[in-house]
């Protein structure tokens, strides 16, 4: 048996139920659910049609959903406007279909970059004939390998809000794809120009300039600083600065939730982050100084990724881990773990050994929307008579954290076996 074969083998399984349990809502949906299609995407196009009228462009609801308002830079608005000129259900369909085509770029990136073939010069006959030459051992993925990648980038458990709701989550993941491909292309600024295009949309992704500067990019980080720079100043132009003064104070001052976590988080709350164990085990601590105790946690792990950056493979887990960190620092929703697609599929098939069947196990783990609420609700209804014994055993693991934090946590640790093998032996091999 080869070892692409094997190393195939394993990624599949997690994917598949990524999807499967993505399409649940989906199903939801269609089965009476209907106000799920265009959720998110109301609150877009009702905004730009009221913006248009005169209205104010943050801190009022102007869809149906009323507690929801427009979140994004000043700027974006305007993207949204050509929708108004066929209706809000063909301007959702349209941005739905726009979302796929990303999704679908984002999983041809995701592809190529695992099977080699980005960096195919003609010489070699096949992406297993040639290891990169820093030492990252291509994969070749097999049609099925293709589907799968792309139904997870778009119909998996994270990817479907994004997918179902018209948000824009996946076009952020792209932009992060993007810019991590042409970093290691050595076209540093369309990297940082996809990255500021990403840390423009939603900010707190910016911090993936933390390993920008680690590596060094520096032609990368004026590219992203100026991408947001401009996005900033069309925002001025078009709008003037009590719009824009507007957004900083309502969004991105405004928009903190961590005073959720004051005194302990609520048991259903869906926050993943390292602020929810924080809050159980010490809920007399002010958010603040959780927030600092939880990146001082993250710190060690993010510096032992960034040690040392020679192969592809050091790289993608580096990025990796810097958005993960990002993600559990704050107080962070499980659907922008969509973010991390790129380097998630990535190292799902081109880790190798124990770090890989870790990092897979992790992954599965964040597939399974799973809370200690639920299982209190409709247990009985599911196990019967096994729910008493079922919830006394989880029931301290799922207070202090989320299954969904257990799995991102699952993975960090993979990623310092990582680090650790690699101290020890080098570059991975491809037997498991």
């Amino acid at each position: 048996m080869s070892p692409d074969w094997d190393r195939r083998t394993g990624p599949r399984p997690v994917l598949l139920l990524g999807i499967c349990v993505g399409l649940v809502p989906l199903l939801k949906a269609l089965g009476g659910e209907a106000w799920r299609f265009g959720y998110n995407y109301r609150v877009y196009h009702s905004t730009a049609a009221a913006v248009l009228d005169g209205g104010p462009l943050y801190g009022v609801g102007y869809s149906a959903v009323e507690s929801f308002h427009y979140l994004y830079p000043p700027v974006t608005v305007l993207a949204f406007v050509p929708f108004l000129a066929v209706g809000e259900l063909a301007g959702y369909l349209l941005h739905t279909a726009g979302t796929v085509l990303v999704g679908a770029a984002l999983a041809w990136l995701v592809v190529r970059y695992v099977d080699g073939s980005l960096w195919d010069d003609g010489a070699a006959t096949s992406p297993e004939a040639a290891a990169d030459a820093d030492g990252t051992t291509p994969v070749a993925l097999t049609r099925l390998d293709a589907v799968l990648v792309g139904g997870y980038v778009l119909a998996s458990v994270h990817a479907m809000p994004s997918t179902l709701f018209g948000q824009v989550n996946t076009h952020i993941a792209a932009a992060f794809g993007a810019g991590v491909v042409a970093l290691d292309r050595d076209r540093g600024g369309a990297a940082g120009v996809a990255f500021g295009l990403a840390g423009f949309l939603k900010v707190f992704p910016a911090a993936v300039g933390v390993w920008l500067l680690r590596r060094r990019a520096w032609r990368a980080v004026v590219g992203a600083v100026a991408t947001a720079g401009v996005g900033f100043a069309l925002g001025l132009l078009a709008f003037g600065p009590g719009t824009t003064r507007s957004y900083v104070e309502t969004v991105l001052l405004g928009q903190s939730r961590s005073a959720a976590f004051a005194g302990g988080v609520a048991l259903e709350a869906s926050y993943t982050t390292l602020l929810r164990p924080l809050s159980v085990v010490a809920p007399e601590l002010d958010p603040a100084v959780m927030t600092l105790l939880a990146a001082g946690l993250l710190a060690p792990v993010v510096a032992v990724t960034y040690r040392r950056q020679t192969t592809r493979l050091d790289r993608l887990v580096a990025v990796y881990v810097t958005l993960v960190a990002t993600l559990l620092v704050l107080p962070s929703y499980p659907i922008y773990y969509a973010y991390t697609f790129f380097p998630q599929v990535a190292c799902c098939y081109l880790l190798t050994g124990r770090p890989r069947r870790l990092f897979l196990l992790g992954v599965a783990v964040t597939n399974l929307p799973v809370g200690l609420a639920s299982l209190r609700t409709y247990g009985p209804g599911v196990v019967g008579g096994v729910t008493d014994p079922l919830l006394a055993t989880v029931d301290g693991p799922l207070t202090l954290a989320s299954v969904h934090l257990y799995g991102l946590l699952v993975t960090l640790l993979a990623c310092v076996v990582y680090e650790r093998e690699r101290e020890e032996n080098g570059p991975p091999v491809e037997s498991e």
